[in-house]
């Protein structure tokens, strides 16, 4: 809303040879110094018998489409006070006289070259005084409101320079692409505008990369394990996407599928954060697996497959202190068993080079968590820049029931003994002393799929807890 009003009498409005932006650039630096033009309207005050405005004048005003007139006729100053728009109110008779000594007989720079010009030579751009030259090199008229403005401050689209506000209101950036958009045109879902092509991919079944719904927690506990599974060589294909949604939501609205831009031809599998009871009893993984392969999608036997467990931060502590000692008991177990994890993780060199590397710090837990707070990638095996969650990233994908619940049964696992352990113990947790606690009847698919990558041999005398 317009800040202040300019109150001028039309007997002065003619004695005022300059064009009247001009007048009022001059008046509104009176009212307020570091003013815009843009802050103010005018209020033409008729005090002339024969009740004509010099409407030449107005013509000459760069914002007649964009600031209100109000014609008060005859009125007092107490009227305008009553129904003002405004904070101030200056005679109009001190204006003129200011003008006189201050304004009319003084050359004035112009703001863009410099230049001395006269002052009945001047124009008004966005609030400064411009020459001629200057104004035809820099101004430029919004095609839909009519508004000068200068191009610098202007945005070009289509052929055109358009004001902010007309922009903002006439055009939208898709939020897939950052396509620009006619709001004619513009797709919504969700209450966020979509391109033509973006829509088509995001509509129903296919997410965008950013949808984040409000989760939905399964289960039961203080631990919640959400799954990102990249599949690919399928197609984004939105038939295929309702198919397997339609497999993983019949009892439930357990996943949703998102685009992802890393996949060549496929899509992101992503569940609801659950328990890892809820994950092994009552997801229907199996089905979920099953039907991803029927519609032809790869996932292990791909470069650009991962499978991504995120875990809820709370269950490593109520506070950040707590939350940070714990979480870097993990990044150590990641540090200290990295060979015997990249084994377990079945991807190769390269591929976690690029999608997963290690922080590869020697040192205690706290020294890898500094490193890690100060990491800028996501791409790291244990992501923890997210504001809920730890990321683990470091798993190839799979479409393989057995491969998919042990690594759910893993991770769970590192974050158990992370709580669990002190600073010491963690460091006195050798590889064979990890595998050795696990109980072979609450994780059979972990202890099976260890002994398939050669990464379990049980140990003579040593007792399963």
């Amino acid at each position: 809303m317009v800040e202040n009003q300019l109150f001028i009498t039309t007997s002065i409005l003619k004695r005022v040879p300059t064009p009247i932006q001009n007048l009022m650039w001059y008046i509104a630096k009176l009212v307020k110094p570091n003013a815009k033009l843009h802050e103010f309207s005018l209020v033409i005050i008729n005090d002339d018998e024969s009740n004509q405005l010099l409407t030449h004048k107005i013509r000459d005003l760069n914002y007649v489409k964009k600031y209100r007139f109000k014609f008060l006729n005859p009125i007092n100053e107490t009227v305008c006070i009553v129904n003002n728009f405004a904070s101030t109110m200056y005679l109009a008779e001190e204006y003129y006289n200011n003008l006189e000594d201050n304004y009319m007989d003084k050359e004035i720079s112009c703001s863009e070259c410099g230049n001395k010009i006269d002052s009945s030579d001047t124009y008004d751009l966005e609030g400064k005084i411009a020459c001629e030259d200057c104004y035809e090199e820099l101004a430029i008229v919004c095609p839909i409101c009519g508004r000068t403005l200068s191009i610098e401050h202007a945005i070009y689209h289509n052929s055109e320079y358009y004001c902010s506000n007309c922009f903002d209101t006439h055009f939208r950036y898709c939020t897939e692409c950052d396509a620009i958009i006619s709001s004619s045109d513009v797709y919504y879902y969700e209450d966020e505008p979509y391109c033509e092509n973006c829509y088509n991919k995001s509509n129903e079944y296919i997410k965008c990369y950013d949808y984040k719904p409000e989760p939905i927690f399964f289960g039961k506990g203080k631990k919640y394990m959400g799954v990102e599974l990249e599949i690919d060589d399928g197609g984004e294909d939105n038939e295929n996407a309702r198919y397997i949604i339609e497999v993983a939501n019949r009892t439930n609205n357990h996943i949703y599928i998102k685009h992802d831009g890393s996949i060549d031809d496929g899509m992101e599998i992503v569940s609801h954060p659950m328990s890892l009871d809820y994950h092994m009893n009552f997801m229907p993984w199996k089905d979920i697996l099953s039907k991803a392969k029927n519609l032809g999608y790869l996932s292990h036997d791909t470069e650009t497959s991962g499978l991504h467990v995120h875990v809820n931060k709370t269950f490593f502590g109520y506070d950040t202190e707590e939350q940070d000692e714990r979480i870097s008991r993990v990044l150590f177990f990641f540090e200290n068993n990295w060979n015997k994890i990249v084994r377990f993780s079945r991807r190769t060199e390269d591929n976690i080079k690029r999608w997963a590397y290690k922080y590869n710090i020697k040192g205690n837990p706290k020294d890898i968590l500094d490193k890690a707070k100060k990491s800028y990638s996501r791409y790291v095996c244990v992501n923890i820049s997210n504001y809920y969650t730890i990321e683990f990233r470091v798993f190839r994908g799979t479409l393989k029931y057995n491969t998919l619940i042990a690594t759910l049964q893993f991770v769970n696992e590192i974050c158990n003994v992370a709580v669990s352990m002190s600073d010491d113990e963690i460091h006195e947790l050798t590889w064979d002393k990890f595998v050795n606690r696990l109980d072979k009847n609450e994780v059979p698919e972990l202890i099976t799929y260890l002994k398939e990558r050669k990464l379990y041999f049980e140990k003579e005398g040593v007792k399963n807890v």
